[in-house]
Order: C-alpha cells, then sequence, then structure tokens
C-alpha cells in the first residue's frame, strides 16, 4: 500500500539512505497513490534527489508539487522554498518557469514569501522579449529581503538606463553593489554593475567619473579589458591621446593574443590621425587588416557549416573552452568572445551540472533502473540539456552574425581611413574629429589613475615593450605634429 512506501522511504532517510527512500517514493507514485499520498511522495521525492545533489531532478518533482494538485496544498510553500535555494546554485532558467505558468500556476495564489520566485522569471521573460515596462513592474516587486533582490536590481538599472532614466539606473546598480555578496558570484555581479555606472556617465559625457568607474575594474577581473577599452573612448572624448594610446598598447599586448577587440585598432588610427602621426594611422590600419582579415574570412565559413546546424556553434566554444579545439585557427578570438557571452557561460554552465547529474544517476541501485526512475530521470535530464543546447546554439549563431558585419563594418572604415590619408585630405579628417565635450582638462598616469596635485613622478621612457607588470599603466608620450 502506498502508505507503508513512504514509511519505509522516511525509515531509510532516517539512516541516510536517501537512495533507498527515493526509490520507495518513487514507487509510491509508480503504483498510483491518491492525491494525499500523491502530494507527499512526490515532495519526499524531491527532497530526497535534492539531498542526493541531483538538484535539476530535484526541481522537476518539486515543480509536480506545485501543479499537478488542486485545492489546498500543504507542500507548496516548501516545495517554492526549495525550489529558491536550488535555483541561487543551479539557475532552473526561464524555460523552467515558464513550463509551471503553462500549466495554469497563478503566482498569486502563492505564499506571499515565496513570490519573488515567479517575479524575477516572469520579469527575465519580459526583459528578453523587451516589454520593459512588464519587466520592470514584475522587478519592482521583489524587496530587500528577497534573495533574487540583487539579480532583479541589476535588470531594473538596465531598463531605467534604456529609458533615460539614469539617477535611478546607478541607485539600481549600487544596491546590486552593495548586496552582491548575498550571491556566489558577487563579484560578476558587482563588476558588471560598476561597468553600467561608467556607461551612464560616459553617455551624459562625464568622462571623468565614467573613467574612475572603469578603474574599479580589478586587473585580475575577466571584465578588465572590457573597461580598458571603454574608458579608451573616454579619453579619447577628452582629447587625451597618450592615456587613448596607451590603454590600447595593453588590448594589443601578445598576453591577449585571443581576445577580441577589433575596433581598438579603429580608435588607435584616429588618434594617431588627430595627432598627425599619419605613419602611425597607416600602421594601425595595417595591424587592424594582418590581425582580422583572416578572422574575417573563416568567420564566414563558421557561418556557412554552421547554417543548418547552430548545435555546432556550442561544440566548437565548449572545445575551445577546454582548450581542444583544433579548427578554424584563425577564428579564435571569435569563440573567445562568445565564450565570454552569458549566454555561452550560462549553457556551459548548466551542461555541467546536468553531466554531473547523469554521472551519479550511473551509480544508484539497481531498483532505480528496473523500476524506471532512473530512465525517467534520464530523459528528462537529456531532455532539458538538448533544449538549452539549442537555444544556446541559434543565440551563438546570431552573435556570430553580428561579429561578421561588425569586422565588415570595422574593415570599410579602415579603408576610408587609409583612402583619405593617401588622397592628401587629412584636414577635412580631422576637422571631423574635433569633439570637445568636456569643459576641463584631467590628468591621468598609470593608466586610469588621476594625477595628484603635487605628485613627484619619476619619468620612465617608454619605447613600446611589453611588461606583464605594467599592462594598463602604460602611458604615451608622444606630441601632436599638426601645424598650428
Amino acid at each position: 500500500m502506498a502508505w507503508a512506501d513512504l514509511r519505509q522511504g522516511r525509515i531509510y532517510e532516517q539512516t541516510g539512505r536517501f537512495d533507498l527512500a527515493a526509490f520507495e517514493y518513487f514507487d509510491t507514485l509508480r503504483k498510483g497513490a491518491k492525491d494525499g499520498d500523491k502530494i507527499q511522495a512526490e515532495f519526499e521525492l524531491a527532497s530526497s534527489l535534492q539531498t542526493m545533489k541531483l538538484f535539476y531532478s530535484a526541481s522537476y518533482y518539486f515543480g509536480q508539487v506545485l501543479v499537478n494538485h488542486s485545492g489546498p496544498n500543504p507542500y507548496r510553500a516548501r516545495a517554492l522554498e526549495a525550489l529558491t535555494k536550488i535555483d541561487a546554485e543551479y539557475p532552473l532558467g526561464p524555460s523552467f518557469m515558464q513550463s509551471l505558468l503553462a500549466k495554469g500556476l497563478d503566482p498569486n495564489a502563492t505564499p506571499e514569501a515565496s513570490r519573488a520566485f515567479f517575479y524575477y522569471y516572469l520579469g527575465k521573460d519580459q526583459f528578453a522579449k523587451s516589454h520593459w515596462g512588464e519587466a520592470k513592474n514584475a522587478f519592482a516587486r521583489i524587496t530587500l529581503k528577497s534573495p533574487f533582490f540583487v539579480k532583479a536590481s541589476f535588470h531594473l538599472g538596465i531598463i531605467q538606463a534604456l529609458e533615460n532614466e539614469p539617477a535611478k539606473a546607478i541607485r539600481s546598480f549600487h544596491n546590486v553593489i552593495r548586496h552582491a555578496n548575498r550571491l556566489g558570484n558577487a563579484e560578476w555581479l558587482r563588476e558588471q554593475a560598476t561597468i553600467n555606472i561608467a556607461r551612464i556617465h560616459y553617455e551624459a559625457k562625464d568622462f571623468v567619473r565614467a573613467i574612475a568607474s572603469y578603474a574599479k575594474i580589478p586587473r585580475n577581473s575577466d571584465n578588465w579589458l572590457t573597461a580598458l577599452f571603454e574608458a579608451s573612448w573616454a579619453f579619447f572624448l577628452m582629447e587625451n591621446s597618450n592615456n587613448t594610446l596607451g590603454n590600447i598598447h595593453t588590448l594589443h599586448s601578445p598576453f591577449f593574443d585571443n581576445r577580441f577587440f577589433p575596433e581598438s585598432y579603429i580608435l588607435q588610427a584616429v588618434t594617431f590621425l588627430r595627432l598627425c602621426q599619419f605613419e602611425q594611422v597607416k600602421n594601425s590600419v595595417d595591424a587592424f587588416k594582418t590581425r582580422y582579415t583572416p578572422v574575417l574570412s573563416e568567420l564566414s565559413k563558421i557561418l556557412d557549416e554552421a547554417k543548418t546546424n547552430p548545435n555546432k556553434m556550442v561544440d566548437w566554444v565548449r572545445a575551445y573552452n577546454s582548450q581542444s579545439l583544433q579548427v578554424y585557427r584563425n577564428a579564435w578570438p571569435i569563440f573567445d568572445a562568445l565564450a565570454r557571452t552569458d549566454v555561452a557561460r550560462q549553457m556551459l554552465s548548466f551542461v555541467a551540472n546536468v553531466d554531473k547529474e547523469l554521472l551519479i544517476l550511473e551509480g544508484t541501485p539497481e531498483a532505480w533502473r528496473s523500476t524506471g526512475l532512473r530512465g525517467t530521470l534520464n530523459e528528462f535530464l537529456n531532455g532539458k540539456k538538448a533544449a538549452i543546447v539549442k537555444d544556446a546554439g541559434r543565440a551563438l549563431y546570431q552573435e556570430s552574425q553580428f561579429y561578421l558585419q561588425y569586422l565588415s563594418d570595422l574593415s570599410e572604415q579602415t579603408k576610408l581611413i587609409h583612402a583619405e590619408l593617401m588622397l592628401g585630405k587629412i584636414e577635412q579628417l580631422r576637422r571631423k574629429l574635433q569633439i570637445r565635450t568636456t569643459p576641463k582638462k584631467e590628468n591621468f598616469i598609470g593608466g586610469m589613475q588621476p594625477l595628484v596635485i603635487g605628485q613627484n613622478l619619476e619619468y620612465w621612457p617608454f619605447e613600446g615593450e611589453y611588461w606583464e607588470d605594467e599592462l594598463g599603466g602604460y602611458v604615451y608620450n608622444i606630441e601632436s605634429q599638426c601645424k598650428k
């Protein structure tokens, strides 16, 4: 009888045999338990799977607790609490929430303490569709006490920036910075919020504050080169050419051969052009062609090969990430850029976690196979993995198409710069670059560090070499050759 299986499951739990407990609870379901016993068996099965570190498998049965039963549900709040804890370490993804909502689950019928789980994923779903109003309303419902508050604040900040509410956006990003320690990926979120604050200052043409924010990204961060590149544009618009060129010198270091910053060559060329350093302009244009013409050629081949099977994009990115990629060597900067996208990061993390669960399943008792529990979970996990890989493949393919257009546009810009240079229309180009938007000049040393009045400086003759401990601290000392 069902109650006997449930009782035996609890006995196994008390002795720490959660694998056998899970079998008993599944057997209860397999034998067609009545609704009261069924909902208890689903919840206990999910809890046992969670204890065994089968987190995605557990989420499946916690989800069943939420959607399979009408009327009073004594396990709803506990199931939502468990899903919230799982999601904090192993993100369940929008498709999981959509599957619950598709079955008629009403967020307003859930306990108030658990509603943030729904509001966050509802907000993300609307955010992905660019429905800013609906997304903002969902995120705004999430209070400080919720574990989803930090991630909701980050998305809220992006929406507010897009809706031209910079002060509100900065407050939201500061909420992320202050409370990020509540999450496992605290440093990454804190840095992303800091970069977005810098971009808001940049858009407002407050370049000094933008650079100060970019300078907060530590050198050992994966975000550091992005901050360095974006700060280069701020320096350019402040007419601090030597700081611009110093940052770009780091970006072009052989230490970062596979990083994707093609626009840095364009910025370098127009900076030299502003200084009337015409031979250096030509060198920058030539360097872009040398480095990125082969990339552009191979990227076209990649898109042709993956056109009918975008999953190949996932295979190549995974191989690149594991340092086992043997093809398209010239396009490795593209795979590096793709591997750093949120789509790829989340997909790679999800696949790795699912593979761990599949490995754990292989070591479960034979009873799991004979009753169908192992097969049920295998089918569920492989289905989820296939779905996320398919979605990621399409997204990475679209991103690669953007890179192709981006490189093509930059190539056209180099042709324009080169043609104008050869035709002697230097003054015409220089006049286009006379951008004066900062009321006062600021002096910066050591990359993005402001000069302190009265600071004693030791002159070091920088001659274009690369020293690993000086990366990010280069400042050129080139004078303008333009005629007054």
